[in-house]
């Protein structure tokens, strides 16, 4: 069956030069036996399909750990950040973002204008890092390059320009600049007070540490798109290398066949499970998580599931309770460009059991350390810091589902 397929492929005219090993194999092996054809290119190829996946996992291994932290910093808990109930827009969001105005750009002229206007603003990206400004306090500024610092950088043909939209009077544009080993920022602004120059880092790491709550949504979408940009280097249709940014950097073209790319969007839903009568909301945790943290239940959506089915599945898969169906409620949802899912906040009651009990628990030892109910009182003193039990940050949309039912 490998010798049909491959002098299939060897006999047609689709000349990628991925299948050149597989042609020239097909063509010294017409010559041999029929038994030891059949036996050595099905042993041969798949030494060859082996040491490629391998090959393949490690470049990928290496790619990875310059986009995400290989040990993230968790951000602020909960009672570091305590305020009012949080409703979207979420944290990562840009609602005020006006993200019409990409065709004006779509001419060399007017994009070549618009870089070099003043009412232009840069959002820097560098190896799936954001540029931000240490403060006192422990908190941040997020950093945006004018059209003059951003000159050396847009002026580089390697350098990916994306257009983002409309802020504030001002075009947006996120820049990424992966391809440099390092980068030098030309600053107008003195240092801090305690010597701090800008510097970049993991938007994750610092998530609900910014002075400005509007600048997270700008810095997520500018981040999202960079590493978009940066991972998506061959043809999904033709397998060619030759991907280039198009139409100002909102998609990806092939120079080969002219297929064109857009970014993806992984949907996954979180949700916060309460029991019939209310009392008690049900969280789990992961092992690699700090002591004490505790949050609600996520998930994928899988091929052909709906979102609420989705809800269903993974809420039975890591804690064995059931769902009523009937009980799912849309709550809202949040940007997580880590790498680029998007998070769909819902609202659900478990089945209510014969005695009123809580629903028995059986946690799935592959994803959750342990999974548990707890009451409104437990969960209102982890927000007030008297508890162990601690709290996803301010920038989760965890926060937001939980800290709306404890306050309900």
């Amino acid at each position: 069956h490998a010798l049909v397929v491959m002098s299939v492929v060897a006999a047609s005219s689709f000349s990628v030069a991925a299948f050149a090993p597989a042609r020239s194999l097909v063509q010294h092996a017409l010559h041999w036996p029929p038994r030891l054809r059949s036996a050595c290119i099905t042993r041969g190829m798949g030494r060859r399909r082996l040491a490629m996946e391998a090959t393949n996992f490690e470049e990928y291994k290496t790619k990875r750990a310059l986009f995400e932290p290989c040990e993230p910093r968790v951000g602020p808990t909960a009672a570091q950040t305590a305020g009012s109930t949080t409703t979207w827009p979420n944290y990562y969001c840009a609602p005020d973002l006006d993200r019409n105005g990409r065709d004006e750009l779509l001419s060399h002229d007017a994009l070549s204008a618009a870089m070099s206007s003043p009412d232009s603003m840069f959002v820097l990206v560098w190896q799936g890092k954001n540029l931000f400004l240490p403060l006192d306090g422990g908190a941040y500024d997020a950093v945006f390059l004018d059209h003059v610092q951003a000159t050396p950088f847009t002026s580089d043909p390697k350098s990916v320009v994306i257009f983002l939209g409309n802020y504030e009077g001002k075009r947006v544009f996120g820049l990424d600049v992966s391809h440099l080993e390092s980068v030098t920022i030309p600053s107008a602004d003195p240092p801090t007070s305690h010597g701090q120059k800008p510097a970049f880092e993991q938007l994750r790491s610092l998530g609900g540490l910014l002075t400005d709550d509007h600048d997270a949504g700008l810095l997520a979408s500018a981040r999202g798109m960079a590493v978009w940009h940066r991972s998506t280097l061959f043809c999904q249709k033709c397998g060619s290398g030759d991907m280039k940014p198009a139409k100002v950097g909102t998609s990806r073209a092939c120079g080969g066949c002219g297929a064109r790319v857009f970014p993806r969007t992984d949907p996954s839903v979180i949700v916060a499970v309460t029991c019939a009568d209310n009392k008690h909301i049900l969280m789990g945790r992961k092992e690699a998580w700090p002591p004490g943290r505790y949050s609600t239940l996520a998930g994928f959506s899988e091929m052909g599931e709906s979102l609420e089915e989705c809800v269903v599945r993974e809420v039975y898969e890591e804690s064995g309770v059931r769902i009523a169906r009937d009980s799912i409620v849309f709550s809202s949802s949040q940007p997580w460009p880590f790498p680029r899912s998007l998070m769909i906040g819902f609202q659900a009651a478990a089945e209510r059991t014969k005695d009123d009990s809580l629903p028995t628990i059986k946690v799935q030892i592959e994803e959750m350390e342990d999974v548990k109910w707890f009451s409104r009182e437990e969960v209102d003193a982890a927000l007030n810091g008297q508890s162990e039990l601690s709290i996803p940050g301010r920038a989760s949309l965890a926060y937001s589902l939980i800290t709306s039912w404890t306050h309900s």
